[in-house]
């Protein structure tokens, strides 16, 4: 997924299984990456394969940047 930002909703993403990268850092299981509402982050990739369970503040709103 490429970089974006939620304009109201905080993103927390726990990784349950694999290996998560965001932006060129690797988060393994039992790992926890957060971005504020406002914050550009991403991409969200994996090398692996990963299990991740995203939580969300309020609605999604999705803007690419």
């Amino acid at each position: 997924m490429q970089n974006h930002l939620h304009t109201e909703a905080d993103e927390v993403a726990y990784v349950l299984d694999g290996e998560f990268i965001e932006n060129g850092r690797r988060y393994g299981p039992g790992a926890v990456f957060a971005a504020p509402a406002g914050t550009v982050h991403g991409p969200h990739e994996t090398d692996t394969g990963c299990t991740v369970m995203f939580m969300l503040s309020k609605t999604l709103d999705f803007v690419a940047v």
